[in-house]
């Protein structure tokens, strides 16, 4: 899956570039998707990364037990 916008946030490392545009992108991803660990991942990352902590959290809680447990998902739910 390719996102246009995915320069700005790319597995917690931020660039510049459209960070709201990037999370639009993404949230559509796992709407449409919501088994796409990269997706899902990313997309908790720009949470945390604007200080939105409990919608990241809760994107990851309402992920499958299988992606919660990941290190990726842990290194998010553990920070806050």
């Amino acid at each position: 899956m390719c996102f246009p916008a995915q320069i700005a946030c790319s597995h917690g490392i931020f660039v510049p570039g459209d960070v709201a545009k990037a999370m639009r992108e993404y949230e559509q991803s796992v709407d449409l998707m919501p088994q796409h660990q990269i997706a899902v991942y990313t997309l908790a990352q720009c949470l945390v990364h604007r200080k939105l902590y409990s919608r990241a959290m809760k994107l990851l809680e309402k992920s499958p037990k299988h992606m919660r447990q990941e290190p990726e998902a842990q290194q998010v739910l553990d920070k806050h």
